[in-house]
């Protein structure tokens, strides 16, 4: 628009499709008071600022801020400022609608339209409780190695134990054979006698393990 008028205030937006991008308020002050008010809407819950400013003239392009200001929504009167500021600090959709201000005796300003949008909740992550692997104890916690030299111990043992019970029991009986036999077949019988109770101590040990 080349010339605007205050005929032109007013909401505007744009649409491509079914998606329509948020409104802006535009108002064309046609008059010596201004009111300065967010263009884009406000998010619930925001603060946001109202100043009353006046200009001497229309053609003159510096504004002063009003002494006193009188603010206005739909026509009810909502607050009086000595400094021609007013501030929400925390806008709700009841902030929503028309608002001019009033500054002394240099008249209204045109109403300006100010959106209040509703707040986006906030969105939290799941808490996911911790889990913990239950501890399983060992047999021997402090003395890890002394325990393994101990169970290789009593395996020796168990391995080796059979082989020196019977070997007293042998020697023995070797031992009476000797006496018992004439000395005519002393050599053989020795070799053989001795081959068989290798082969019955082979197998005991055998069977042990």
């Amino acid at each position: 628009m080349d010339k605007v008028k205050t005929s032109d205030s007013g909401v505007y937006w744009c649409q491509s499709g079914s998606d329509v991008l948020s409104a802006v308020s535009i108002t064309v002050h046609g008059g010596h008071v201004i009111l300065e008010s967010p263009a884009l809407p406000v998010t619930e819950g925001h603060s946001v600022s109202l100043r009353c400013r006046y200009r001497k003239n229309n053609r003159a392009k510096e504004s002063f801020s009003c002494l006193t200001a009188d603010f206005y929504r739909d026509g009810s009167l909502i607050s009086n400022e000595s400094t021609g500021e007013m501030t929400i600090p925390v806008v709700n959709k009841s902030d929503d609608g028309l608002w001019k201000c009033r500054c002394g005796n240099h008249g209204d300003s045109p109403e300006s339209w100010m959106t209040v949008t509703d707040a986006i909740p906030s969105t939290k992550s799941p808490t996911i409780p911790s889990t913990t692997t239950p501890t399983i104890p060992s047999p021997c916690p402090s003395l890890p190695k002394s325990c393994i030299s101990l169970s290789r111990l009593l395996y020796s043992l168990l391995v080796v134990s059979p082989y020196l019970m019977v070997t007293p029991i042998l020697l023995g009986k070797y031992r009476e054979s000797r006496i018992s036999t004439p000395a005519a077949t002393g050599d053989a019988w020795n070799e053989e006698t001795e081959k068989e109770m290798e082969d019955d101590v082979t197998m005991v040990v055998e069977s042990r393990v």
